[in-house]
């Protein structure tokens, strides 16, 4: 399985020219593998030497390999609507527990696995030193975005990070607003489209804050703001029940970064890990 879908969506790869194109590939998958180079250039308004650039920053055998590899990403992810055409699970009633179970298990493992062909080493090791690079960490996103954002939290305050996030719009709000260069902030939205959340965005930009965003969409409003983009994957859509999918992919997203930044220190981080546990005795004690 190569990784053309995740060298494409690598803003830190491309000129801003050259990323137009990379951002009109990942729109238009199935068109551009049948396009010319001057075709593609007509059609985001750049030269063919720039889309032959492109072609070699994403894969070092150029136009004709990127054809071929773009195919059989696009036949990889594709196979899943073959597999499960009812991809909605929580849209039909099931039969037993069993099924429940059993459906609750596919649907983990797709969102995992897909989510996977998305991020690659080179992308988590930049995710975790713009994380060790900043003073404070802040993290956004609302619903069950905040949920998943809580749990990342909590993972690296034991670890001695300076991590904070709000449930309300207003506290994230003021947060952006205090927020500057020496923070880093983690956006989560499965959209990328959240009006509130996209305005955080467009703040922190002006605020100089380095942003990481996570989300399903890749061709959306949050990306303009973003410095890195990550990705993950689900199968449901905007009527879905309860999140299933997308909150298993992000977590999956979310704890890759966390047990990379502790492998950087496995000893330091284990001990801090173990001694972040308040003993029962001390938690209960009584006055």
């Amino acid at each position: 399985m190569s990784d053309i879908f995740v060298k494409l969506r690598d803003k830190n790869l491309f000129s801003a020219s050259e990323y137009e194109v990379a951002k009109y590939i990942l729109s238009n998958p199935q068109e551009a593998i049948y396009l010319s180079i001057r075709k593609i250039a007509a059609n985001t308004y750049t030269s063919p030497t720039t889309v032959m650039r492109v072609c070699r920053k994403a894969c070092s055998g150029g136009f004709a390999e990127l054809r071929i590899k773009l195919a059989e990403e696009m036949a990889y992810f594709n196979s899943y609507e073959k597999e499960h055409p009812e991809q909605e699970f929580m849209a039909k009633k099931m039969k037993n527990i069993d099924q429940v179970m059993e459906e609750l298990e596919k649907s983990a493992v797709k969102s995992i696995e897909y989510t996977k062909q998305l991020i690659n080493a080179e992308i988590v090791e930049n995710a975790v030193n713009m994380i060790n690079k900043a003073k404070t960490i802040d993290i956004y996103g609302r619903g069950s975005s905040n949920s998943v954002g809580q749990d990342f939290q909590y993972k690296l305050c034991r670890l001695g990070y300076n991590v904070h996030i709000f449930e309300g719009i207003d506290l994230q709000a003021i947060q952006a607003f205090n927020s500057d260069n020496t923070h880093c902030a983690i956006i989560i939205s499965s959209t990328g489209e959240t009006p509130e959340i996209v305005n955080f965005a467009k703040i922190l930009n002006g605020r100089g804050t380095p942003i990481m965003s996570l989300t399903n969409s890749q061709d959306c409003s949050l990306l303009k703001y973003s410095d890195l983009p990550l990705f993950f994957s689900c199968f449901e859509t905007n009527r879905h029940v309860g999140g299933i999918s997308s909150r298993n992919a992000m977590q999956y997203v979310l704890d890759t970064l966390y047990f990379s930044i502790v492998n950087q220190n496995h000893e330091f981080y284990s001990k801090k890990i173990l001694n972040s546990f308040v003993p029962e005795n001390i938690a209960c004690k009584e006055k």
